[in-house]
């Protein structure tokens, strides 16, 4: 299946937005590559999904709001990136006699905090240095490089590739953890998420994922939040507003079709949940990104 991809190239320029969103765990927003003007800036403005740099030449500075609201500045230069999260307040300038250049990617999914996690990035922690410039150039740069010019493969393809980049950019990060075994929060988050995968199309609810993992809603809510940074409520809206997406590709199911087997056999909450996820109806979801 491939991408409805829209690409933009001039001398200083490349940039692909890809309007489908086919996966649950990670999918590709955009990718590009630009030689930035002396000062040339962008923001300050917030963004729906994860946004990273990798700076190939000369330097830049940027500006965020830490997870209390406080103010951060910090210097990127050559060899080094930086991640803005989702709804973080951000503004980032070009070096007024070593403009930067860069290669970015803008992605999203349920397991993306997850896999930024384990490279050490965080709302505080935003600055990627490599703790083997040779890695990042192997692997990470390779990655990049291939999404900007091969957006035109299939989602399959590009997807893996944005995989294949997240791996790099965990074993290259120089604040990277490892993963810790035997951590029973952990262990009950996964059970959960596996829960939800097999039941997402019946009408579970938070009390029953729960019951499930032998746990107090309570604190399961807590636990939940803390791992994923998001509420499970809105894990399973997200979750299955995902496999909507996947089934609306179907133009044999009707909407109420697509509604009932992901939980939803009331077509008007189907129709409300969706909306509130993506910002128009199935119906006009439908419509742009198949037709």
């Amino acid at each position: 299946m491939p991408f409805l991809k829209n690409t933009t190239r001039s001398d200083n320029l490349i940039y692909n937005n890809y309007p489908i969103r086919a996966f649950v765990d990670c999918n590709i927003v955009q990718s590009g590559w630009e030689a930035c003007a002396p000062n040339y800036s962008v923001g300050p403005a917030t963004r729906s999904h994860f946004l990273f740099h990798y700076i190939l030449k000369g330097k830049g500075t940027v500006s965020v709001l830490s997870s209390k609201g406080q103010p951060i500045d910090f210097e990127v230069k050559q060899n080094q990136g930086f991640m803005i999260f989702p709804n973080q307040h951000a503004f980032y300038v070009a070096d007024s006699d070593l403009p930067w250049e860069y290669l970015w990617v803008e992605f999203d999914g349920l397991k993306a905090n997850e896999y930024l996690n384990l490279a050490g990035f965080d709302f505080d922690n935003l600055l990627y240095t490599p703790n083997n410039v040779k890695l990042a150039h192997r692997d990470l740069l390779d990655e990049l490089w291939y999404l900007v010019n091969h957006g035109e493969e299939s989602t399959f393809n590009v997807v893996g590739h944005l995989f294949l980049l997240l791996d790099a950019l965990q074993k290259s990060s120089g604040n990277r953890k490892e993963l810790q075994q035997g951590d029973m929060n952990d262990f009950y988050i996964e059970e959960a998420i596996a829960f939800i995968e097999k039941n997402y199309a019946f009408s579970i609810s938070v009390e029953d994922i729960a019951t499930f993992v032998n746990l107090n809603r309570s604190y399961f809510g807590k636990i939940f939040k803390e791992k994923t940074k998001t509420t499970p409520q809105d894990f399973l809206i997200r979750y299955r507003m995902a496999k909507a997406c996947e089934l609306l590709h179907d133009k044999s199911l009707l909407l109420n079709e697509v509604g009932t087997q992901v939980g939803y056999p009331n077509s008007l909450r189907f129709s409300r949940a969706f909306k509130n996820t993506y910002g128009c109806s199935p119906r006009e979801w439908r419509y742009t990104n198949i037709n």
